[in-house]
């Protein structure tokens, strides 16, 4: 059995109409895991431990802005979490067991603009900073998987009237710096699978996909679309590691390459 509270408070003031600025104050928890372990003696009984709940508080601030006439959005926060008995996974012994990393620390940003160039010329973007490391024991200082610490993107809305409806052409790139692929961070000195990893590969470095999109509406609800995916066909992965690294070897996920197609929708 297990019981606990998260909570939420909220202020936002408006001091003019194209002005917004909150602030939120949040406790979130995860709650206590029962963890599962090999038996003591061969076919002796299961053994079980308890991972303690994972809470975390975050302080988050920000503003959202239409400046120039309404031309130009900006939307903005820094925010702050501050996690206790960080919960993560690893391999020890061939299972795959949660165990208490400690405490972990995040802190950040994001900023997205919104520019109307011209009638039918939107551009929009957007920037992200996060900083989140584990803060004690034997991950101290390692980045949470999947967490780049920094992310971009643009994109291009451009659109107008042709044959009766209306063709757009949407471009956009979004880049990330490096991530890894589990909290460990795949360091030799961590490794705790049956046969050790002593190779630190299971990381994806920076990388930029381009998307591109031209679309036809008619004003009968139907839109005709073609988009290509990664068109730069660039190489990256998406997952790394598995189970099989506690067995000796490892595996990886590759990102979709460049693809295309077209779709045709209908609304009703």
């Amino acid at each position: 059995e297990d019981s606990g509270w998260s909570w939420r408070l909220v202020a936002r003031h408006s001091p003019t109409p194209e002005l917004s600025l909150y602030a939120s104050y949040a406790r979130g928890r995860r709650p206590t895991v029962l963890v599962a372990g090999a038996p003591s003696t061969p076919y002796g009984p299961a053994r079980f431990g308890r991972a303690p709940a994972e809470t975390v508080d975050s302080l988050e601030v920000g503003a959202k802005a239409e400046l120039v006439g309404g031309r130009l959005r900006l939307d903005s926060a820094l925010y702050a979490y501050a996690y206790e008995d960080f919960q993560t996974t690893r391999f020890e012994g061939g299972l795959l067991r949660t165990v208490n990393a400690g405490e972990a620390r995040a802190v950040g940003g994001e900023l997205e603009a919104r520019l109307v160039l011209a009638p039918g010329a939107v551009a929009t973007a957007t920037y992200g900073y996060n900083r989140a490391r584990l803060a004690a024991g034997a991950m101290k200082g390692n980045h949470f998987r999947l967490a780049p610490d920094h992310k971009a993107s643009i994109r291009l809305d451009l659109s107008r009237d042709f044959a009766g409806g209306s063709l757009a052409f949407r471009p956009s790139y979004a880049w990330q710096s490096e991530v890894f692929f589990s909290d460990d961070n795949d360091m030799p000195g961590l490794s705790r699978a049956l046969a050790a990893d002593l190779i630190q590969d299971e990381r994806q470095g920076a990388y930029g996909l381009l998307d591109l999109t031209l679309a036809f509406t008619h004003p009968n609800g139907w839109t005709l679309s073609g988009f290509v995916r990664n068109a730069l066909d660039a190489d990256y992965i998406v997952d790394a590691g598995f189970i099989g690294e506690s067995y000796g070897f490892s595996a990886s996920a590759r990102g979709p390459g460049r693809r295309s197609g077209v779709a045709l929708t209908r609304h009703f």
